[in-house]
């Protein structure tokens, strides 16, 4: 035992991978905040720009919502493309070539003349924006159960300071006036930099192209200079079932080889440690964990591909696969892995096979329903409460301060101190609640009675506004956080990039298709209200809160508790058969 005991302990400092240290977690911060300055930075102006556009007040709302949803349905055609080529080319190449893009399209938004062109650049901004699940992916390559909680903790950490510096730039470097007049009565907006080009022909290039282009330079030097690829291997595509017969090339053959690594000798150091001491042991256990995780392991084609293709395979080939199988009779690890129902592979297995389906929803629901609310917010606050940008940046500022706060300290105490499942039902339940708060506040500016006529005030209504923020930046925080984590725990290490690219590609859909929803709403809730029918103001926000409840359902029939462990723990916690 203390010979298997110290083998293991060997192999386990030559694989380990270079853990979480500062300049990879400053890295990945500057690489969140980037988008997460992309999308907040048009919080605040985006009603302003598409009334200089032209647009008439009534269709705001909905010509708002399609320059926020083209770059969410950009993001969602690449995301999963950017994660599957990260698992190929690397996570670093695939981020520099997404920051990059990002730099440009950002530039150009800022001389945007038209509403088209303006459509334009946010669409390939979006389509050069998947980078955050490829950054999840990195993380995942990087962390394990002892500390992967606390390093998703700093993408919260990061996208609350993206808010609150492209909300409070987006809203103090311009100048807006109010949007519900006539055209001929209308001012355009300016800039507050009162200097050539930037003040009148194009006051919204300051807090784009110019703020926006130096987070994305920052953001491509960090990443350039400290984030390097950590996986020793990268898992070849799956064997399609029409091509077992074809012929194998040398380098897939080569692959055989490979038992020979640590892999194998995981899996023989287990055997002999079961036969000493049986299957009761703590080494054996811990042995058999490392062999069924190994990306080495989980790399390798199972015997029945080369068994499937050996008519094709040189005499000394095909020898070598008679050794192998020899050698696999009396292995229970490798029959183990050899039981194709038991391999997870391609997308369709992660889905079937695992908890990733659940894990999944309950990203895709935090993700509709805040972006709904966050770019709903905008045209609420300009349409019903009659906010300036300056009000409507102090609020999403506001949250991006709460959020940077809650998930440096608040809310990792939170994940450890109690469960997750616990925890997330509440906080969902507690975002519906805040969902319909949110529009309440509108019934205040109806207030006639001379008393409390100091409700009416934007100093009043920017407070209250301000405190639903506050509360629904916590508890939305903690779903999304815990989401990912169920999101990387859900499926095996080889998995990551694949899972976290669909993850993102359904986040991207889903903040395309959330706010393009609410706009349209919200564009004829505006014309009841003007008629009398204040309870409309409500409809924009309902579907986000009917959201949530079917997350805390979900969550409380098919989310285990154990999914907050990884799946390596989950697979040495396993009993026996």
């Amino acid at each position: 035992r203390q010979v298997a005991a110290s083998q293991y302990e060997s192999i386990k400092q030559e694989e380990a991978p270079k853990l979480l240290t500062t300049s990879k977690l400053l890295a990945v911060f500057f690489v969140q905040l980037n988008e997460a300055y992309q999308i907040s930075v048009l919080l605040p102006i985006v009603v302003f720009m598409c009334r200089d556009f032209g647009i008439e007040p009534a269709w705001l709302g909905v010509y708002s919502s399609i320059l926020n949803a083209t770059f969410g349905f950009c993001q969602f055609l690449v995301s999963y493309m950017w994660g599957y080529l990260s698992d190929v080319y690397g996570r670093r190449n695939i981020l520099i070539c997404g920051l990059m893009g990002t730099f440009f399209a950002m530039t150009a938004f800022g001389f945007s003349t038209s509403f088209v062109m303006a459509m334009v650049c946010r669409c390939f901004t979006g389509f050069f924006n998947g980078n955050l699940g490829v950054v999840k992916a990195y993380l995942g390559d990087i962390t394990d159960s002892s500390n992967r909680g606390a390093a998703f903790s700093v993408l919260g950490v990061s996208f609350g300071f993206g808010i609150v510096l492209g909300s409070l730039l987006g809203g103090i470097l311009i100048v807006t006036n109010d949007v519900d007049v006539p055209d001929d009565e209308y001012i355009k907006t300016t800039s507050v930099f009162a200097y050539s080009i930037f003040k009148e022909d194009f006051p919204f290039l300051l807090p784009t192209s110019v703020c926006g282009g130096f987070v994305s330079i920052n953001s491509l030097l960090w990443t350039y200079l400290f984030i390097k690829d950590e996986r020793k291997t990268k898992r070849p595509a799956a064997i399609p079932d029409d091509d077992m017969n074809s012929a194998l090339s040398v380098d897939t053959i080569e692959m055989a080889s490979n038992l020979t690594s640590n892999s194998l000798r995981y899996g023989k150091m287990a055997a002999s440690e079961q036969a000493e001491h049986g299957t009761g042991s703590k080494s054996y256990y811990r042995l058999k964990a490392e062999y069924m995780t190994s990306p080495m392991h989980q790399s390798l084609p199972t015997y029945q591909e080369f068994a499937a293709m050996a008519t094709k395979l040189e005499p000394d080939r095909v020898k070598l696969l008679s050794q192998l199988r020899e050698s696999r009779a009396d292995d229970i690890y490798y029959s183990n892995v050899d039981n194709n129902a038991n391999a997870i592979s391609t997308v369709s297995d992660i889905f079937k096979k695992t908890l990733f389906g659940h894990a999944l929803l309950q990203y895709g629901t935090a993700a509709i329903s805040h972006m709904m609310f966050k770019e709903m917010g905008p045209v609420y606050m300009a349409q019903a409460l009659l906010f300036d940008s300056m009000y409507i940046g102090y609020t999403q500022a506001l949250s991006g301060v709460v959020l940077f706060i809650f998930t440096l300290l608040v809310q990792p105490f939170c994940l450890k101190r109690f469960p997750h499942k616990v925890i997330t039902v509440l906080c969902a339940f507690s975002t519906a609640l805040c969902m319909l708060a949110f529009p309440s506040i509108y019934w205040f500016t109806l207030i006639k009675n001379e008393r409390f006529e100091y409700m009416t005030s934007g100093v009043w209504l920017l407070g209250m506004a301000m405190f639903v923020e506050f509360l629904i930046t916590q508890v939305v925080s903690i779903v999304f956080v815990v989401a990912t984590c169920w999101l990387n725990n859900s499926v095996p290490p080889t998995c990551l990039g694949k899972a976290n690219g669909i993850g993102q590609t359904c986040a991207a859909f889903v903040r395309g298709f959330g706010p393009l929803m609410t706009g349209f709403i919200w564009s004829e809730s505006f014309m009841q209200i003007e008629e009398g029918m204040h309870y409309a103001v409500y409809y924009a926000y309902l579907p986000g809160a009917i959201f949530y409840l079917i997350a805390v359902v979900d969550i409380l029939a098919f989310i285990p508790f154990d999914l907050q462990k990884t799946w390596e723990q989950r697979e040495h916690d396993k009993p026996e058969k």
